[in-house]
């Protein structure tokens, strides 16, 4: 579909395939905190190793939003198309904040466990 991401096979094994995950999209709330709110949707996954996935996109709109998690974590990371990731400064425990979202294209993020 022209304008829209696809993620790679490869990239979704390195995020998920770690043995057990479990879905968890209640434990992520996502506010539109600027620009047209359009239909956000996200989906987060729960790692046996205590990280967290977080996948976050628009089908309507480009909006910058804040996503809550309930249970927190470390430190985030952005993971990009092409499988590399950069630490995402935006983040502190439990918020990841101005997440600025095109539309169409998905943002993957990486949480590594909170240890206290």
């Amino acid at each position: 579909m022209p304008g829209h991401s696809s993620i790679p096979c490869e990239l979704l094994v390195s995020l998920l395939a770690t043995g057990t995950i479990t879905t968890a999209d209640t434990g992520a709330r996502v506010f539109v905190t600027s620009g047209k709110r359009g239909a956000p949707y996200y989906h987060l996954f729960r790692r046996s190793d205590g990280s967290q996935v977080l996948f976050v996109y628009d089908t309507t709109a480009s909006p910058t939003v804040d996503v809550q998690l309930t249970t927190a974590g470390g430190s985030a990371y952005t993971c990009a198309l092409n499988g590399t990731s950069a630490a995402y400064t935006g983040f502190r425990g439990h918020v990841l904040r101005d997440l600025h979202l095109t539309m169409g294209h998905v943002a993957i993020f990486k949480f590594s466990p909170d240890h206290g």
